[in-house]
């Protein structure tokens, strides 16, 4: 869809489809924040969140205004995320999404971590936005797949055995030492 504009000295068109898609673009790279815990233990839980810095319809709107498109134009647009967490390994981390009933708004989304295997596990995040307008269809941005490292430790289960054998061992040297004192002094004979 053309959107005629008027400048003051000539006409111009234009490609409205073009100028969301363009935007939509330009959001998707800037305006989101991914947070996600960088260091795990094996059989812990983590969680990860997505979220908007800004209102997408807002930025939106305003990135349209900088393309020429006019208020009347860009008002009726609706525009939508779409975001996907997963991992390549299978069973090394186990992403479940959150219930997005819980999310304070459309534009943000959570995810649960479970910690399976030690390691540096990858965590790929896919995320796309979408517009509907009115008189032209919808645009998807194009799906950007962000790749972030997660170092995964044995756990605290690994230190078990050290700690019982330090405890051990300081049991044995209070029994040895407590053995000691208990001997009778005997008197020096010159």
């Amino acid at each position: 869809m053309d959107v005629p504009l008027k400048p003051v000295n000539s006409a111009s068109r234009i490609d409205l489809r073009r100028a969301v898609l363009d935007a939509l673009n330009k959001i998707v790279q800037s305006d989101l924040l991914f947070a996600y815990p960088d260091r795990m233990h094996a059989g812990s839980r983590g969680e990860a969140r997505l979220t908007a810095r800004h209102d997408v319809n807002g930025e939106l709107k305003a990135e349209l205004a900088t393309r020429g498109v006019p208020l009347s134009e860009s008002a009726s647009i609706v525009t939508m995320l779409t975001a996907d967490l997963t991992s390549p390994v299978r069973n090394t981390l186990i992403i479940t999404p959150e219930n997005s009933a819980k999310n304070s708004s459309e534009y943000q989304r959570d995810w649960r971590i479970d910690a399976r295997s030690p390691g540096n596990q990858r965590l790929d995040l896919t995320v796309a936005l979408k517009a509907r307008i009115p008189a032209a269809g919808d645009v998807q941005s194009e799906h950007l797949v962000f790749s972030h490292w997660l170092a995964v430790d044995a756990g605290s289960r690994s230190y078990w055995p050290l700690i019982a054998s330090s405890v051990s061992g300081l049991a044995a040297v209070l029994v040895w030492m407590l053995s000691r004192r208990r001997r009778p002094l005997k008197p020096v004979r010159k």
